[in-house]
């Protein structure tokens, strides 16, 4: 490693560029954080930050309102970059490559993204928004590849014949299809879901759960991160976790090592059992 950095500083000097040791970094990482921080007029809402997540992994981002999720998930996303410390996602430093070019090969779907949409875009419309990530129809300007692909994933969303319905007369279950099907229309690398069952009744909460399960079987290599409150929200196939608590990393690895009830009752700040029946989870207050 200190052979490839010695060599890369010499190229650099040739081509008279700065050096950034981070383009010598692990190819198999989706995600790669070195003690980073994010502050806004002087308060944290990050602080120092290591986490290495591989690529293709199942990802569960957990953690109470306003303990730093948010700020996590816009850093995952390409949205924006830490004031201290060194973020990586595929192999691109933040802050210090194409963030647009970087951004096309992150997806984002979930209530929060959806809620920005323009209501009064169709179907088809929506989807095609999530080439430029853009807001509105007004924006978008579709290929005639990117509205074969937008029906393609209509179609597997069970959606097709409603690609000429507005957004707003959606189902709160179809409006989610609708945003997963938002995310893969650059057929991303990352896809990150931010609260995607939010507001949906019990079953289409497994049925969405159920999709995303197929989805993560269809597509092996891509790395997909979810943002929840609740385990029983996590899908059988995921197998990692980020734990965020008052902007500190409080834990990550494999689900079935790190997801216990000590730490969601540390978490959480309430005592917490824990549940495993089959390949799904329950937590519930402990009396």
């Amino acid at each position: 490693m200190d052979r490839l950095k010695d060599l890369g500083t010499r190229i650099a000097k040739v081509l008279k560029v700065k050096f950034l040791p981070g383009w010598v970094m692990n190819s198999n990482l989706a995600i790669s954080f070195e003690h980073v921080s994010v502050t806004v007029s002087g308060k944290y809402l990050l602080e120092d930050v290591s986490l290495e997540v591989p690529k293709g992994a199942r990802l569960i981002l957990i953690g109470k309102n306003g303990a730093g999720k948010t700020t996590l998930f816009s850093l995952l996303s390409g949205a924006s970059r830490p004031s201290a410390g060194r973020a990586c996602l595929l192999g691109e430093e933040l802050g210090h490559c194409d963030m647009r070019m970087l951004r096309q090969r992150i997806g984002i779907g979930g209530s929060a993204t959806l809620e920005k949409l323009n209501q009064d875009m169709t179907l088809a419309e929506a989807v095609q928004s999530g080439v430029g990530q853009v807001l509105s129809q007004w924006w978008i300007k579709p290929s005639a590849g990117d509205r074969v692909r937008a029906m393609q994933l209509l179609d597997l969303a069970g959606l097709a014949s409603r690609a000429s319905r507005r957004l707003h007369t959606l189902s709160m279950g179809e409006r989610q299809q609708v945003g997963i099907a938002r995310a893969l229309i650059t057929d991303p690398e990352i896809l990150l879901l931010d609260e995607p069952t939010a507001g949906l009744d019990l079953g289409a909460r497994e049925e969405f759960i159920g999709r995303l399960a197929r989805l993560c079987s269809d597509k092996p290599a891509m790395t997909v991160a979810m943002v929840t409150h609740h385990v029983e929200e996590i899908p059988p196939s995921f197998n990692f976790i980020v734990a965020i608590k008052d902007g500190k990393l409080a834990g990550s690895g494999e689900i079935e090592e790190k997801l216990t009830s000590r730490m969601l009752s540390d978490l959480f700040d309430v005592e917490v059992s824990l549940s495993r029946l089959g390949r799904r989870y329950v937590a519930f207050a402990a009396s």
